[in-house]
């Protein structure tokens, strides 16, 4: 069992390789144009607060009507829990040990990185990066390759006391549109509006019901002195109940704000023939583990697994769901290879379109996923395998899909196989990232970071 194991691990972690792709230069004026790319990030969005994952709140009636146009992943992993180092995996198609962006504190993604926005540029797209700022500013290197990169100014950063939204961003990203020539382009765009500070609309609350004679001390917003006074506190199963309200009305308000963007692509004609990518970065505790809206701090499913929701030109593939493992690190090669483009040979990401067309010999994607150098998961269903420091814990995921009882003792062939590419993960130089510079050392930046609740 042990050798079955480790040679399935070996098989999965060198399909490093690319899928091939027609060369740029091999198009022809005849060819019809390449479609545009448009990329929805919305930060902190657990999948399992999806309808069309599952969920039995009405949080996502825009999204889930996407779904059905798109192609829904429905095991979609993070690498990380944390913003600055998985938007860096998404944007290069590789694994945070790889690019060197283990935290959102330690460093900024380093020039040398070759980005999906700066391939696409290369290939003849405008790109445009219109984002709610912090991490994703210019203060961390993500900038790479927007020609046009529009985010959230110092003053409304430093005062965030209302959360920015994806409708604000939607409105920015069509305007752009507007503005711009015709051809083709990449368009990102990106919003914190589920992140802590979490103040949902009043229309958006109203769709979730509250306990009758609810007495707490929770309102209908958290607000950043609110969130450090409580997340560790939270102990009353009502509070619980109220604080997870206004998630869900937060994830409303954002779903409403794809609608008017969606909307808008529609009436500009952009909507049919675009490649429109929807997920998170990473998902959010909700009192699962150390506190609530708190990520960053462990490598459990609910901060892990993130909604990919892929709509393809013309409708291709649109209905399908793909249970099959998949990564973050995965849709840049993906973007690549539907607009015909070279894929780097070093990226670890594989191109989606197998597992989409012939899921059943699309083989083994492990996902491998970090807080910082101290932590490590290897997720490879139905194992997934978790060390800190100096403990593992292994986890059968179908029968215990919380992650609750650690299995190591009675699989200790699981445990070994596992274990194999867990100490070749932890060979990784971690003294490059001490010594990066730290987002304290630039004022402005800081007053950002402190406004998302990240700097104390």
């Amino acid at each position: 069992v042990a050798l079955h194991f480790l040679g399935l691990l070996l098989v999965a972690l060198s399909l490093h390789q690319a899928l091939g792709s027609p060369s740029a230069t091999s198009r022809t004026r005849q060819q019809p144009p390449r479609p545009n790319v448009i990329l929805i990030s919305v930060d902190t969005l657990r999948a399992d607060h999806l309808g069309t994952y599952g969920y039995d709140s009405p949080t996502s009636p825009r999204i889930d009507a996407f779904a059905k146009e798109g192609v829904v992943f429905e095991n979609a992993m993070a690498p990380t829990p944390a913003t600055l180092p998985s938007h860096t995996t998404l944007f290069t198609g590789l694994s945070p040990g790889t690019h060197g962006i283990l935290t959102n504190r330690r460093r900024k993604a380093a020039p040398g990185l070759l980005t999906m926005a700066e391939l696409l540029r290369s290939g003849g797209l405008r790109t445009a990066s219109i984002n709610d700022g912090a991490y994703l500013g210019r203060g961390f290197g993500l900038d790479q390759g927007f020609q046009f990169f529009d985010t959230i100014p110092d003053a409304v950063a430093e005062t965030r006391t209302v959360a920015t939204t994806l409708s604000d961003r939607a409105k920015k990203a069509l305007a752009w549109l507007d503005a711009s020539p015709p051809g083709e382009f990449f368009l990102f765009v990106h919003s914190y509006e589920v992140h802590i500070p979490l103040t949902p609309p009043t229309q958006a609350l109203a769709r979730f019901p509250v306990d009758p004679g609810y007495e707490g001390p929770i309102g209908d917003s958290i607000l950043l002195p609110q969130w450090y006074r409580w997340t560790n506190a939270i102990s009353d199963p009502a509070d619980a109940r109220r604080w997870i309200r206004i998630y869900d009305a937060a994830i409303r308000s954002a779903d409403e704000g794809l609608a008017e963007f969606l909307a808008g692509l529609r009436e500009r004609g952009l909507y049919e023939d675009s490649l429109i990518i929807l997920l998170s970065d990473h998902g959010e505790e909700l009192g699962e583990r150390t506190g609530f809206s708190l990520h960053g701090k462990t490598l459990f499913d609910e901060v892990l697994r993130i909604p990919l929701i892929i709509k393809f030109p013309g409708g291709a593939f649109a209905g399908r769901r793909v249970r099959n493992q998949v990564r973050l690190m995965d849709v840049m090669p993906t973007v690549l290879q539907v607009l015909g483009l070279p894929i780097p040979e070093n990226l670890e990401g594989r191109s989606l379109l197998p597992s989409i067309e012939r899921p059943d010999r699309d083989g083994i994607r492990p996902a491998i996923a970090r807080v910082g150098s101290e932590q490590l998961s290897i997720r490879l269903p139905p194992w997934k395998l978790y060390r800190e420091d100096e403990t593992t814990k292994l986890f059968h995921l179908d029968r215990d899909p919380g992650e609750l009882r650690d299995l190591a003792a009675d699989n200790p062939s699981v445990l070994d196989s596992l274990r194999v590419a867990t100490e070749h993960m932890r060979q990784i130089d971690f003294q490059a990232v001490g010594r990066a510079r730290r987002p304290g050392s630039n004022p402005a930046l800081r007053k950002k970071l402190e406004a998302l609740g990240y700097v104390e």
